[in-house]
């Protein structure tokens, strides 16, 4: 019995240990630590060369490090990391591009605790300073509506650092058609760099512009690749873009900024050059031809430049029967013009109106004929051409091939009724007007009375202004004083012809549309009396008139402004429209007086 009970006891035994082992199999115990033990970048694998400090993991789950100032985005997004978490956890990543926040989920082994570690983006610090930032020498190009407006101009640009990875650009006294707009500046363009060295900045900004044009919003996009920037802006004014290209390189600093002509001179000193070209303080070259000489000879002329050292120059034409612009760039982008001025025949002054030359329109403004010698004529035709804008195609000043009294031409001025669409920018009155000076299409929308110009150099006491002229006055006589109360008078318009001699202490100095028929310093004038119609082309003999207390005194310096319109009171905004007068075979007979 005793033997059976010790066999059952030990069977039962054994039962208890088999199923016992068998339970310790079936549930084993599985861990719960859901922690990252260690994160890092393995620097022998090439892609993280860029970390110079390896990854921390805060007691706030982030971790973060730090990589090289050459770094890129790029590079970020190409890192390998090395992770190591608790036994048994396991985690998953949001991405693998550590150019942005990547976060990491590690799950412990039995599925009941997740914790979560963000791997911050470093901050990168690019050289901006040392690689950016600086003076840049190089040419702007501007273009609009497939038309160039400005090809291969001489500018400097100026990158500075802001906060951060970001520059700032400006721009200088940029212009186009005549038209100064002010200074372009670009405020906190964000820069990055590719892994090919390359520095990449753009921006999208609000802008105003002058001359009328306003508030605009330009888009910029630029390189600077080992010194050299490429920078791309639209500017969208009224819906159409301007696109405004530059190219440069950097300056280091130790360029000269001389932009000097230093000597010009005609090669082969041609015997039909009187007077040696002179340069003037005022930037303008001077010469005298003899009387016979002919705008063919002219075009021959070759000339022999000289400029400071280092510096560069061009021009803009070898046809020295007009104007002839030099434009010199120093070593450091400083730049300075230059105008060889069409030489005047040594002999009394006329104007027969016979030789025009052509001025091309572009989308922005109509073409027009301009009378020569354009070095001392000019015309309202050169502001109005700008009217296309507005929807108006005539123009105040025509050449007359048809009508004239010898000769090639005669010069043609018609009073324009623009009181439709009269403004600011728009007079309701555009009278033709032709006169010895310049046209200032700088000033045309802000001032219009002191575009005009008026007067040349003028070294001889005049003493009688001559020449023909036919009138034909406008039906409808329009007072546009007011713009915004335009009236129509019952009264004929009359043309106005007129030579006024004044005083003119420097070459800049210049009586405008404000004060040639007030000022203090007229000192005689030839003018028509009789501005009423003539169907017949009538001829015209006036002696100057002394002014009170005015006499000729050869040791000052002169100015003579020859003034024409095709209505009296065209500088007051009123007229006729269709106002005509017709001008032909001008001159003023003067007296050489020795000094």
């Amino acid at each position: 019995m005793k033997k059976d009970f010790f066999k059952t006891m030990l069977l039962m035994l054994c039962t208890v240990f088999t199923f016992a082992a068998c339970s310790d199999d079936d549930d084993p115990i599985l861990g719960s630590e859901a922690a990252m033990i260690s994160f890092s970048f393995d620097p022998s694998v090439a892609a993280n060369s860029i970390v110079t400090s390896q990854p921390v993991i805060g007691s706030d789950n982030s971790i973060t490090y730090t990589v090289s100032e050459q770094a890129t985005e790029a590079q970020l997004a190409t890192l390998v990391p090395t992770v190591v978490v608790s036994a048994g956890a396991t985690y998953t990543a949001s991405g693998s591009d550590f150019s942005k926040e990547v976060t990491y989920k590690v799950v412990s082994e039995d599925g009941q605790t997740t914790t979560q570690y963000v791997v911050k983006v470093p901050g990168l610090t690019y050289p901006i300073e040392e690689q950016v930032a600086g003076t840049y020498k190089g040419l702007l190009n501007v273009e609009m509506m497939g038309s160039s407006l400005v090809v291969d101009e001489p500018k400097n640009i100026t990158v500075t650092k802001n906060k951060g990875n970001a520059v700032d650009l400006l721009l200088t006294d940029f212009s186009f058609q005549g038209m100064p707009l002010g200074d372009i500046q670009l405020d906190s363009l964000t820069v990055t760099l590719d892994d090919k060295g390359v520095y990449t900045f753009t921006g999208n900004q609000g802008l105003t512009l002058g001359s009328g044009v306003g508030d605009c919003t330009v888009e910029t996009e630029g390189t600077v690749d080992n010194g050299a920037v490429t920078a791309k802006l639209t500017i969208l004014w009224m819906q159409v873009p301007i696109n405004v290209t530059y190219t440069g390189e950097r300056l280091t600093g130790d360029e000269s900024g001389e932009a000097k002509m230093t000597a010009f001179s005609f090669t082969g000193n041609p015997s039909f050059v009187a007077q040696q070209p002179v340069i003037n303080d005022d930037n303008t070259i001077t010469f005298g031809v003899s009387e016979s000489t002919t705008d063919e000879q002219l075009k021959s002329l070759q000339a022999t430049v000289e400029v400071s050292a280092g510096a560069t120059y061009k021009a803009d034409g070898t046809d020295f029967s007009k104007d002839v612009t030099y434009t010199v760039v120093a070593e450091n982008g400083t730049v300075a013009t230059y105008v060889v001025k069409a030489p005047a025949r040594m002999a009394s002054l006329k104007y027969s109106f016979d030789e025009w030359e052509s001025v091309a329109g572009s989308f922005l403004s109509n073409a027009y004929d301009k009378p020569k010698p354009t070095n001392e004529l000019a015309s309202s035709a050169e502001g109005a051409g700008m009217l296309k804008l507005f929807g108006f195609t005539d123009m105040p000043v025509y050449k007359s091939t048809d009508d004239k009294v010898a000769g090639a031409a005669a010069a043609r001025l018609v009073t324009m009724d623009t009181s439709a669409k009269a403004s600011t920018l728009v007079p309701a009155i555009t009278s033709g007007s032709l006169f010895t000076g310049q046209f200032d299409m700088s000033v045309a929308t802000t001032d219009k009375l002191s575009s005009t110009r008026f007067g040349i150099a003028y070294d001889k006491k005049p003493l009688r202004f001559k020449g023909y002229y036919k009138y034909t006055p406008g039906e409808k006589f329009i007072d546009g004083t007011d713009v915004e109360n335009i009236v129509t008078v019952d009264k004929t318009d009359e043309c106005a012809i007129q030579a006024v001699l004044y005083e003119a202490e420097t070459e800049d100095f210049t009586l405008t549309g404000h004060d040639i028929n007030n000022s203090d310093k007229r000192v005689a004038v030839a003018a028509l009396s009789d501005g009423s119609a003539k169907a017949d082309w009538t001829s015209f003999d006036i002696p100057f008139t002394w002014l009170e207390g005015k006499t000729y005194d050869p040791a000052k310096k002169y100015k003579l402004a020859i003034v024409c319109s095709s209505s009296k009171e065209g500088d007051l905004f009123k007229g006729a429209g269709g106002s005509t007068l017709l001008i032909d075979e001008f001159e003023v007979v003067g007296e050489a007086v020795a000094k």
